[in-house]
């Protein structure tokens, strides 16, 4: 059970609640609380830009101790070559199209659209417009890993 506070209930350690029937959320952007990580915020304007092949920009948005959140911005036509690694990777196209191969199999995406990338599968990208994919990694990718959480 729960206890209750003036405010609402308090959740037991490890769990994250949100009170999204009146639309407050107990933790609010600033002070989120992951109970067994600690704090961590990441700021945007806080990531630092690399250049992991010529054209393509990566920013790490967030880590934990097992997933990761990557930015990939790619202009039209730029391509990330054929690779493989040992972690999952799931993108979601922010904005923008890309072209993916996974495993041989190739299919078009367009902004909102999904994909997930079993771990050491074949894949490569193009861009067919500029684009901004956003990338989770589990494992997390210690190569990626270019700053630490506030």
């Amino acid at each position: 059970m729960l206890p209750e506070t003036e405010g609402g209930l308090l959740p037991s350690p490890g769990t994250l609640l949100l009170r999204v029937s009146d639309h407050e959320h107990l933790f609010n952007r600033e002070k989120r609380l992951a109970f067994r990580l600690g704090t961590m915020i990441y700021r945007y304007e806080e990531a630092i830009e690399a250049e992991p092949v010529p054209g393509v920009k990566r920013r790490m948005l967030s880590c934990g101790n097992d997933i990761q959140v990557i930015e990939f911005f790619l202009p039209k036509g730029v391509k990330f070559p054929l690779h493989r690694h040992p972690h999952e990777q799931i993108g979601f196209i922010q904005k923008g199209a890309m072209r993916i191969w996974i495993e041989g199999d190739v299919h078009d995406l367009q902004e909102g659209d999904g994909y997930v990338v079993p771990p050491n599968a074949e894949h490569r990208t193009e861009a067919l417009e500029d684009c901004i994919d956003i990338d989770v990694f589990s494992p997390v990718r210690e190569e990626y890993k270019d700053r630490l959480a506030r």
